[in-house]
């Protein structure tokens, strides 16, 4: 599966109504931008791609920006969802964007049936899919995973 330009486009409608100046969690901040990128994902994905860019209200609202560190996120999301055995589908990734990769392994890459995953289905327009592994688990988990509640 490709991460491209209409992939994020959808997940933006998911997230945010394509809101670029979206404050998420109660207007706290926890989540902003377009994607509603927390500030775990962001730093894990710079981290990872040896870039320093802070997470802040001026960054994520940033388009460009925040669709970089985005794509790497997703990039790694989607590693981790074939590493332990199952099809990327925009479904799965969806899901371990929203509720992390930790939660989503702990339901077996089986999207439930949240708000936000009925109103993934339909924007991704997918039906539901098989969750039986192709391989065992990978039980290593990022940094992301950590922080994650």
């Amino acid at each position: 599966m490709e991460i491209d330009d209409a992939f994020l486009l959808k997940l933006a409608e998911i997230e945010s109504d394509v809101n670029d100046y979206a404050v998420g969690d109660r207007k706290i901040g926890v989540a902003l931008g377009r994607y509603q990128i927390r500030r775990n994902a962001w730093n894990d994905a710079c981290k990872r791609n040896n870039v320093d860019w802070k997470f802040n209200r001026k960054n994520a609202f940033n388009n460009v920006v925040a669709k970089v560190v985005v794509k790497w996120h997703l990039e790694w999301l989607a590693e981790n969802i074939k590493a332990n055995g199952f099809q990327v589908t925009p479904l799965r990734l969806y899901m371990c964007y929203n509720m992390g990769l930790a939660k989503s392994k702990k339901l077996n890459f089986d999207p439930p049936n949240t708000k936000q995953i009925i109103r993934a289905k339909k924007i991704f327009n997918e039906p539901k899919i098989q969750s039986r592994p192709t391989t065992k688990f990978n039980t290593e988990y990022s940094l992301y995973d950590r922080n994650i509640c």
